[in-house]
């Protein structure tokens, strides 16, 4: 569903399906400081809509009409976020609820990963798998069927049976998570460079930060990465430059027993010439140019 103003707050005061395998650190697409970050902001906005949401949101009425008929059942589509009693952080948003004993999950995809197994297993990815048993959690349910429409019409129903043992780890995770993070305004430590920009956005240049040997060695360490990463280009250049002397117009070079080895043809793109563009429309220009800010770490050994 389209989150209102009310539902946003409501988000804020607990973990959400969506949320649940990112906070656990088990999603590929978010951190658990990412969940952080958004909970204890009352300012943060719902995320704006790419191309794999939009898509999403037309097709579920689809998927699940798909599933209607395919299942033989008629499917409650709630619009309206719920709490566990027994667990009150944690929220559902359930795309729709089959019976008395069994929720469904709308998904499209491209099935083109290994995530995916057998038609009928919970073989699914992780944070979908995750989302399905936080769902089955709140709302007390003993199973989810999961409706997926893949590219080209592969329409497969999934199925997930709760698991006392992923309960369990929900539950627990879920519940570190919001207690000793959100609530105490505590954030998870960063997993990535991304997540640690977010927390040190700004630098301030009145502070130095005297290094140990271990800190030490790991800005050694970098130089000499950075120091070998600029011997591989110049002699990636330098194998590029007699490869296509001894090419000349050939586009294509082969082995002996005729294997490609290497291609050499011609392609056009189309680029935008910035600068002539700057010159001719300089009021356009400086309209679309935006400021940006960013910390650049800059290694000065010698």
């Amino acid at each position: 569903m389209q989150l209102t103003q009310e539902n946003l707050k409501e988000r804020k005061t607990g973990i959400g399906g969506s949320d649940c395998a990112a906070a656990l650190g088990q999603s590929k697409w978010s951190t658990p400081l990412d969940v952080y970050l958004d909970k204890i902001d009352p300012d943060s906005k719902q995320l704006e809509e790419n191309d794999a949401m939009r898509w999403g949101n037309i097709l579920e009425p689809a998927v699940i009409k798909n599933y209607e008929d395919v299942a033989g059942v008629k499917v409650e589509q709630p619009n309206r976020i719920f709490r566990s009693e027994k667990y009150p952080w944690m929220l559902a948003n359930v795309d729709g609820i089959v019976n008395d004993n069994l929720l469904l999950e709308a998904k499209t995809t491209k099935f083109y990963s290994d995530e995916w197994g057998d038609e009928g297993t919970d073989f699914i990815p992780v944070q979908y798998l995750c989302q399905v048993a936080h769902y089955c959690i709140v709302l007390d349910k003993v199973a989810a069927d999961i409706a997926v429409l893949g590219a080209t019409s592969d329409f497969r129903i999934y199925h997930y049976e709760r698991n006392k043992h992923l309960d369990e780890q929900i539950i627990d995770g879920l519940h570190d998570f919001w207690h000793n993070n959100v609530l105490k305004q505590i954030p998870p430590d960063p997993v990535n460079s991304s997540d640690i920009i977010k927390l040190y956005r700004h630098a301030d240049e009145t502070k130095i930060l005297i290094a140990d040997e271990p800190l030490s060695k790991l800005a050694y360490d970098h130089k000499h990465v950075k120091n070998q990463m600029s011997e591989l280009k110049s002699r990636q250049d330098f194998l590029e430059m007699e490869i296509k002397a001894a090419m000349k117009d050939h586009a294509f070079l082969v082995d002996l027993d005729g294997a490609q080895l290497i291609s050499w043809k011609d392609q056009v793109a189309n680029k935008f010439q910035q600068k002539d563009f700057k010159v001719k429309h300089q009021a356009l220009y400086d309209q679309f140019c935006k400021a940006t800010e960013s910390r650049v770490l800059r290694n000065k050994i010698k």
